[in-house]
């Protein structure tokens, strides 16, 4: 993703980035939220996870960040949505052609220690992905899906 790019350069991109998202969301932004020390273990964890799945998945697995997928609904009425989207933070595409996806969690506590209601909702939003995904023609039935904690 990052081609020849430098660490400083990627370091300034992921900067941009979060303080467009959290200004985005309405929280005012200050230079000190993020610093470069918290980039480089986000960084390095990537290339942790990286690793990881090319190991389980094999060297020729591919990635898609924030793979975008939605759906067209039949409208019950008027004035309702008649989509449904979501971002899969991250889909890697085995060399078989199987599809696993994982969600981004950021928390201080391990998943495990989530509450039953939270966990409901993440399983909840990761059942939704895989029926969008089918839509596609993309079985997730074998797939591995997943909470990553960042």
């Amino acid at each position: 993703m990052w081609g020849d790019k430098s660490k400083d350069e990627i370091i300034t991109h992921i900067k941009e980035h979060i303080k467009k998202d959290i200004s985005d969301s309405g929280i005012k932004w200050n230079d000190n939220l993020i610093n470069d020390s918290v980039i480089n273990q986000l960084l390095a964890y990537s290339d942790k996870l990286k690793n990881q799945f090319r190991n389980k998945y094999g060297k020729e697995c591919e990635f898609y960040p924030e793979l975008k997928i939605s759906h067209k609904l039949s409208k019950l009425k008027e004035g309702e949505p008649d989509t449904l989207f979501g971002i899969i933070d991250l889909a890697v595409i085995d060399k078989t052609g199987q599809i696993h996806y994982f969600d981004y969690k950021s928390s201080p506590k391990d998943y495990s220690k989530f509450d039953t209601a939270k966990k409901r909702t993440y399983t909840y939003q990761l059942a939704m992905y895989g029926k969008l995904l089918r839509k596609y023609g993309l079985d997730y039935r074998n797939s591995d899906i997943g909470i990553l904690p960042i």
